[in-house]
């Protein structure tokens, strides 16, 4: 949609085309161990996501996959990848222009998973949550969009000082 417009866009992909084409994107970036991939294969992710939103004014379908994105990759944080945090913080800054209420919420569910204490989360879900926090902070434009967040980023970082080696090792570098 940046080089074409939307009808142009239309004829070229199908809905499903481009679904197919963001998860694939996604399940690379998931999948990534290097920092070297994930540095190279972010920015055209993030821009795919901010073009589907340039597309979605005419195209609702496709307007709504990156907020589709974040869901599942905020419902699949127990995953271990060096890209997770990074996949997040570029559909948040794509997202957040058009809808500070999905920034809003997915940063609070990432709050969530990283205070629980239930069974159900595990430590190394805690583990990506924070570092996915920390990962926005350190952003600048996230750590801009963040910065009511701050405060609780630093309570919920003292609070987990005692907790198992992995969950302290992510709290201190949260409060760093």
């Amino acid at each position: 949609p940046s080089e074409l417009d939307t009808a142009s866009f239309r004829q070229v992909w199908s809905y499903d085309e481009i679904r197919a084409i963001g998860e694939l994107f996604g399940t690379w970036l998931r999948l990534a161990r290097h920092r070297g991939t994930v540095a190279n294969l972010h920015p055209c992710y993030t821009r795919c996501a901010a073009a589907l939103l340039v597309a979605g004014k005419e195209w609702p379908e496709v307007g709504k996959l990156p907020e589709q994105w974040l869901n599942v990759l905020l419902l699949s944080i127990t995953r271990r990848s060096a890209a997770l945090p990074f996949i997040i913080l570029g559909l948040l800054l794509t997202i957040l222009p058009s809808s500070r209420p999905t920034f809003d919420s997915a940063f609070a569910r990432l709050f969530e998973i990283a205070e629980s204490t239930t069974l159900d989360i595990t430590d190394s879900s805690r583990v990506h949550a924070m570092n996915t926090i920390r990962t926005v902070f350190l952003d600048a434009k996230g750590g801009l969009a963040a910065a009511p967040y701050v405060e609780r980023g630093f309570l919920v970082s003292i609070s987990l000082f005692w907790s198992p080696k992995s969950v302290r090792t992510s709290s201190h570098l949260l409060s760093a």
